[in-house]
């Protein structure tokens, strides 16, 4: 492929792209078509592929996950995934923060389907990893605001899991954080002082705590659905 200007590397991402399509086409066999994926994916792992194609072949793991997962939900995929991605964090000599992040999400959608603490402080310790980067110290970029509006909502669903008083103030103090931040999405501010004012009033009913001084609930708009 040298010949062409094009390393093998690239041409392997494409492949695993053109096979992602095929998955979301339902082209062909989406099981022997997510093995090919794999196989492809290792090979790329093993030939220390640059970062801007690892994402790449990541953001196709990643999309073929949704579309197969709304095929047929399985948690399968979900943990091949999330294996995929642990390898390629393995591989990193530093911190990449999109690999973090594709981390944190994954686990912590396998949390909400399997309720496990381990992947729920898996999750944490990998959006702390892209909150605190060296890049995000003095203002969080889109990443890592991202990051620590997921890590917050994922403490609200441990709240509803458990019914932990411990873990209810942990959420309270991870919205009270998203919120000292004036950077954050305007949108997301929204959510998550509605949020906070429902745990607050939680605290009032079981554990007799006021919230003086902290806002009402009040509904963030028609489209969110569910917190």
């Amino acid at each position: 492929m040298d010949g062409f200007s094009v390393s093998s590397d690239k041409v392997k991402v494409y492949l695993l792209q053109a096979l992602a399509a095929y998955v979301e086409l339902g082209i062909g066999d989406a099981v022997w078509n997510i093995d090919k994926m794999m196989i492809c994916f290792c090979d790329l792992l093993a030939s220390n592929i640059p970062q801007p194609l690892l994402h790449l072949a990541i953001t196709a793991l990643v999309g073929t996950y949704h579309v197969y997962s709304n095929h047929l939900p399985t948690l399968e995929y979900l943990e091949i995934l999330i294996n995929c991605l642990r390898e390629v964090n393995r591989h990193l000599v530093s911190h990449d923060p999109y690999v973090a992040m594709q981390l944190a999400l994954h686990l912590s959608k396998c949390f909400r389907e399997m309720n496990s603490m381990h992947d729920y402080k898996e999750a944490m310790a990998f959006f702390d990893k892209v909150i605190t980067s060296k890049s995000n110290r003095d203002c969080p970029g889109p990443l890592a605001a991202g990051a620590l509006f997921f890590s917050v909502i994922i403490t609200v669903e441990r709240v509803g899991k458990y019914r932990n008083p411990e873990y209810l103030e942990e959420a309270i103090h991870s919205h009270c954080k998203f919120l000292r931040i004036p950077s954050t999405n305007h949108y997301n501010r929204s959510i998550i002082t509605w949020g906070l004012a429902n745990l607050m009033r939680a605290c009032s009913s079981h554990f007799g705590i006021t919230g003086e001084g902290h806002p009402e609930p009040r509904s963030p708009g028609p489209a969110v659905t569910s917190f």
